[in-house]
């Protein structure tokens, strides 16, 4: 069961989330037409043409965040991310920058965001399976030792160099300190 504190901080963060959808849609809509001559305005150098840009793409970019929910990463965050990818688009040289570019950069930052978020998981899933091993390894030592075991020996059951060992142990009481 959630605690209230983060039903807090979802509702907060849906109400953000909300405003800032609202003002999204009150920017005005860019037809094509008017979006191919931004593009063409932009190849001739004007400023004002990539800020009308941004503007524009900011909703897609929500839209194609949308399009990546239940990957383990929020929506909000996501949004962060496909508006960090237009950025970038709307960032490169003028030559470069089209529609076809720009949607291309949003969701390499969005699948970028997600693949690093997967890694993130596995490797926590990695160490803490480690983890459990070490704990399980020194409390199966103990009982047939009788006392408390070295990083050696550890190591040697484990199968790991003490190096690991010794990451694994800080990062257990690391972990413990959180409890």
């Amino acid at each position: 069961m959630r605690n209230d504190m983060e039903q807090i901080e979802d509702k907060k963060e849906l109400e953000i989330l909300e405003l800032y959808l609202e003002e999204l849609k009150a920017l005005p809509r860019i037809e094509l037409e008017e979006k191919e001559m931004l593009f063409k305005d932009l190849k001739e150098g004007k400023e004002k043409a990539r800020e009308k840009l941004t503007e524009a793409y900011l909703l897609t970019a929500v839209e194609m965040a949308a399009g990546y929910k239940n990957r383990g990463i929020g929506l909000a965050d996501l949004i962060q991310e496909a508006n960090v990818g237009l950025m970038a688009a709307l960032s490169e040289p003028e030559e470069k920058i089209d529609d076809n570019f720009i949607r291309k950069s949003i969701d390499l930052a969005l699948k970028k965001a997600v693949q690093e978020e997967m890694q993130a998981e596995e490797i926590g899933e990695y160490l803490v399976e480690n983890v459990n091993r070490l704990n399980e390894a020194a409390r199966e030592l103990a009982e047939i030792n009788g006392k408390e075991s070295t990083i050696e020996e550890l190591a040697e059951h484990l199968h790991r160099t003490k190096e690991e060992v010794r990451e694994f142990m800080k990062i257990s009481l690391d972990a413990s300190s959180f409890i």
